[in-house]
């Protein structure tokens, strides 16, 4: 291989064409370009429209991703131009034309992945016929399975422990073990069949307050034969003394207008309670800062379920505080009249100023306003651990705090672009570069990031171009006085930088929630210790393993 060419892993997807398939199959395949990986995805003309330009995006800046077009044969089926989706189909004739269809371009494909000369083939699972097509070319097929974990966690609770098996009737309700939140369901909402060992649940009435802000996308589901609408109660802003429209929290620009919209809000609940009872619903679902509708469910007699909208991890890390408090073994001491939190090595420094600083209430009654955190982030220059801690850091600055990204001047310029536009927006966001000693360790100007890489040698050059960088960028930790500094795993040093400053450093872990659940389920049962071919495959969940 020409060594100045940079070799990329080349995998091609092939997206089932159902809306609930394609899309998560299309965000996948745009991660992995942005992993570095060259993504070939295979659809027909009309398809290919859906998401072509989010492509388009993708490779403007520079991702390797592309689109390859096989013609549908609609005429020959006797279907309209462009239909060549499930959602298209509107009797059951057509969605067997559509699904013959799907079937003819067999030989189209195979075709395409030997011209191609892919390393690995993504399909969806409803291509059972490609994992010959791989078999044939040398290569692995992962087939790809759009549902989502908490399904298959809750199909999978189910078919193990059979909770619903010991009720007296299908009234009775039962709660799924083994979920970290309380799940009930009743037996009539257990609908098996629909594929093998999958639990479906009953689909659920919904009620919507606000319309402008997703009409579009209401619309466009109903177009497609889904049952969904939107109910629009009118919001009673010139009683509260709002202007016109200002109906969402977002509006709220100040501590005054934020109280008339909340109050404006439970000016609704009696107009809201009565179409509860003339939408006669079978489930409300409600989110949680509607408290007074667990009232109103008991008076209908129906289950409401409530909707907790913070992430899995802020509520796993919430369950380890409550439950273990970390933080009690440490003294914190406060500077009265400040509110700021004197230097302490331990990281609960971090969690102590983020709920001063995020909270609504104050911790303590101050005369001055409180100091604006100041955070570092250092990134190690690779696409799978630079592009995650650059989107943190972002939503960092987004969320209030002063954000000082350093990097080196080739990795800049991957997502300045995307800091300026959040700077320009009246966030606190920048990058300090500092210079990477490229030709003092026998580098090409520019190659700065692990990507770039075409040699073990390069990889060790790199390694130590950015080992050099260390007194720099300790320089910086002194002259910025961080209150925190988020680092990589990969510079194990700044450990000892944030120790000497007294401020606690965050390492950051790049590796997805699959992946450490795949390795300690692995790890834990060891499923693959019974196999003699190193050829077979192990289930983990909805996946193959091999």
């Amino acid at each position: 291989m020409d060594s100045q060419s940079h070799y990329h892993l080349h995998v091609i997807f092939l997206p089932y064409p159902t809306p609930g398939h394609m899309i998560p199959m299309i965000d996948t395949a745009r991660l992995f370009a942005k992993h570095g990986v060259s993504v070939t995805i295979i659809t027909t003309p009309a398809n290919a429209l859906t998401f072509q330009k989010a492509l388009d995006t993708d490779f403007s800046y520079g991702y390797h991703i592309r689109t390859q077009v096989v013609p549908f044969p609609a005429t020959q089926l006797g279907l309209p131009d462009g239909a060549e989706n499930i959602k298209d189909s509107t009797t059951p004739e057509m969605l067997g034309k559509i699904s013959h269809g799907i079937s003819m371009l067999k030989d189209q494909i195979e075709l395409l992945f030997q011209d191609l000369h892919p390393d690995c083939i993504v399909t969806d699972f409803c291509y059972p016929w490609t994992v010959e097509s791989a078999t044939k070319l040398g290569i692995p097929r992962i087939f790809f399975y759009s549902s989502s974990y908490f399904s298959n966690c809750v199909s999978n609770s189910i078919r193990k422990h059979r909770p619903h098996e010991s009720l007296l009737s299908d009234t009775q309700t039962f709660t799924i073990p083994g979920l970290p939140q309380r799940i009930q369901m009743t037996p009539p909402q257990i609908q098996p069949g629909f594929l093998p060992g999958m639990v479906l649940v009953s689909p659920l009435s919904l009620l919507m307050l606000t319309a402008l802000t997703f009409q579009k996308a209401i619309d466009s589901d109903s177009n497609c034969g889904y049952h969904i609408r939107t109910q629009v109660v009118p919001f009673p802003a010139a009683q509260v003394g709002l202007p016109d429209g200002a109906e969402n929290i977002k509006d709220g620009t100040s501590l005054e207008m934020l109280g008339k919209i909340s109050y404006g809000m439970s000016m609704l609940q009696g107009q809201i309670e009565l179409l509860f009872q003339d939408l006669q619903p079978d489930y409300l679902v409600t989110d949680v800062l509607y408290p007074w509708t667990v009232e109103s469910a008991a008076k209908l007699g129906i289950p409401r379920l409530y909707y907790f909208c913070s992430s899995y991890f802020a509520s796993c890390a919430t369950h380890f505080i409550s439950k273990h408090k970390p933080h009690e073994s440490y003294h914190m001491k406060h500077a009265l009249g400040s509110g700021k939190i004197e230097r302490c090595t331990s990281d609960c420094v971090w969690k102590e100023k983020c709920e001063q600083f995020f909270s609504s209430q104050p911790a303590m009654e101050t005369k001055s306003q409180p100091q604006q955190l100041n955070v570092i982030f250092l990134p190690y220059p690779a696409p799978g651990h630079m592009n995650p801690m650059v989107d943190i850091a972002r939503l960092f600055a987004k969320h209030g705090v002063s954000v000082t990204i350093i990097t080196t001047p080739a990795n800049a310029l991957t997502f300045q672009k995307a800091i300026d536009s959040d700077s320009s927006c009246g966030y606190c966001i920048r990058t300090h570069v500092s210079q990477f000693l490229a030709s003092q360790v026998g580098l090409p100007d520019g190659v700065e990031n692990v990507k770039a890489i075409t040699s073990r040698e390069m990889l060790d050059k790199i390694s130590l171009g950015l080992s050099m960088l260390k007194d720099q960028i300790e320089l910086l930790f002194q002259d910025m006085q961080p209150h925190c500094v988020v680092t990589d795993m990969l510079y194990p040093w700044t450990v000892e930088s944030a120790a000497k400053l007294g401020i606690p450093r965050l390492y950051f872990y790049s590796s997805s929630y699959f992946t450490s659940c795949a390795g300690h389920f692995t790890r834990k049962h060891k499923p693959h210790e019974g196999w003699f071919l190193m050829t077979k495959s192990f289930q983990f969940l909805a996946f193959h393993i091999t």
